[in-house]
């Protein structure tokens, strides 16, 4: 017996309650009122659980109903999953039902003829429907017998001789259920009769009868003596030996209020009479282990979208981070090149400056040479210097060539022009006071001007005029600049 139960009696509508725990009764209760059908089992169950204290959910139940019918069936040698099959296509056969029909089965003593077992069929949908009107109540029926299977187990407790075949009837509540066996081993037979000895004792005599004529015609053994259970059982043993010669006698087994559920409550989950399958028994833990699936389910989902959450922002971190250190590269590349330039016109600077000073120029040519060097814009190639000396001043000439500009637009010409008028104003603010007497730049091939390329700057400023040239490029546009300075 499991350690807590809850233990049902629901015999012909009579409902009662019983919960244990460790063996030990925790309460009972007995319905005031019958329960007919399944439609109102719920709040039965849930006032039953509030009467007797009980705190578990597993149930056992004893069960006598109309539709609960009994068959003797002959079957062939064989068993499992072939002995399964063949008992659902005869329960089928049998049953008084439309419904599909469940079915349980305790062996028999074989028959004249073959092996015999006792079949339990009940309809599919009454069961069913006690197994969630339990689960509504929130209690799980791991356990449903038929009341036979109480009375079979009280055959070993009766005064008989080893070879003895007795007939016990028990009164399971308005009906009268009987079974026939010896003291050891299987049973002969089994039914249920829609009544009791209180009601109409002769329909109960007719039917031990005729069911002694069945047993002795189907097995070929005899009927020694009849047993009865039940209340006002002793009156009725009197009127039985009368008309089939059989003596009838009180059973030892004392009835008791809740005989049927302490009887009920010890029988095995396993057992073959039980008409709960075992798929129907695991539910609650394939309940449990949906609801832990599920549950896995829900975190390992929750960790994905987390870790993805995680993920997608560390993507969206490193690509702003990539596009900050490309600005950052194109602005240090920017920056590299412009130190670039800038160190090319130093060390340009520098060597005009070892240039002046190893040649020992003149001091005014050399001061101007290093003042044109220093202001002349990127756009102007200077490729011809000269200075010479008058009578109260110098005068000079400037030559060179314009950087063609990557984009022929016609803004390009003008801003040359612009570059060209910028120097020559520096020229007239700068130090030496210069006074342009005449200047040009216009574009013309050197080639059209008869006028032969300049050699390269190799001497940048004359020997006895302190002129230089420098290289110049086919094609350029050209400038020059004369005039005289103080």
């Amino acid at each position: 017996m499991d350690k807590r139960i809850f233990g049902i009696s629901w015999l012909n509508g009579r409902f009662k309650a019983m919960a244990l725990n460790k063996w030990s009764i925790v309460g009972t209760w007995v319905c005031p009122e019958p329960v007919r059908d399944t439609d109102n089992l719920v709040p039965v169950l849930q006032k039953a659980v509030r009467q007797t204290g009980y705190n578990g959910f597993k149930v056992a139940m004893i069960l006598a109903h109309p539709r609960l019918t009994q068959q003797l069936v002959e079957i062939p040698p064989i068993s499992g999953r072939d002995l399964e099959l063949f008992l659902t296509r005869r329960a089928n056969q049998f049953k008084t039902f439309e419904d599909d029909a469940v079915w349980s089965y305790r062996r028999t003593s074989p028959t004249k003829g073959a092996e015999g077992v006792l079949l339990h069929i009940m309809p599919k949908l009454l069961l069913n429907t006690t197994v969630d009107q339990c689960h509504q109540a929130e209690l799980h029926l791991i356990k449903l017998f038929p009341a036979l299977s109480i009375l079979s187990g009280q055959l070993p407790e009766l005064p008989l001789e080893p070879e003895e075949v007795a007939l016990l009837a028990g009164e399971t509540e308005g009906y009268t259920s009987f079974v026939i066996g010896p003291k050891a081993g299987p049973v002969l037979l089994g039914r249920s009769l829609s009544t009791s000895w209180r009601q109409d004792p002769e329909r109960v005599i007719t039917e031990i009868n005729r069911t002694i004529l069945f047993v002795k015609q189907q097995f070929g053994q005899a009927i020694n003596s009849a047993w009865l259970f039940g209340e006002q059982a002793e009156s009725f043993s009197m009127a039985i030996a009368l008309p089939m010669d059989v003596p009838g006698k009180m059973s030892p087994v004392k009835p008791r209020p809740f005989y049927w559920v302490e009887e009920g409550v010890k029988l095995g989950s396993k057992d073959a009479e039980n008409l709960v399958s075992k798929e129907l028994q695991r539910a609650p833990q394939r309940r449990l282990l949906l609801q832990i699936t599920s549950l896995m389910v829900a975190v390992l989902t929750l960790a994905s979208l987390s870790l993805s959450a995680y993920v997608e922002a560390l993507v969206r971190n490193y690509q702003r981070t990539y596009q900050n250190l490309e600005t950052r590269e194109t602005a240090l590349q920017a920056r590299k090149l412009s130190l670039e330039r800038s160190l090319a016109e130093l060390a340009g600077r520098k060597k005009l400056a070892q240039f002046v000073l190893e040649e020992n120029l003149p001091p005014v040519p050399g001061w101007f040479l290093a003042y044109v060097a220093g202001g002349l814009p990127e756009q102007l190639i200077l490729s011809e210097l000269t200075v010479k000396r008058a009578e109260a001043s110098w005068s000079f000439r400037l030559a060179g060539s314009i950087l063609p500009a990557a984009n022929p637009a016609p803004t390009n010409h003008a801003n040359s022009n612009g570059a060209l008028e910028a120097f020559e104003a520096q020229l007239k603010q700068g130090p030496f006071h210069v006074r342009i007497t005449r200047s040009s730049n216009q574009v013309e091939s050197p080639a059209k001007a008869g006028t032969p390329m300049p050699p390269s700057l190799k001497n940048p400023i004359s020997q006895e005029t302190g002129s230089s040239r420098g290289a110049g490029k086919e094609d350029q546009a050209s400038f020059f600049i004369e005039g005289v300075m103080r």
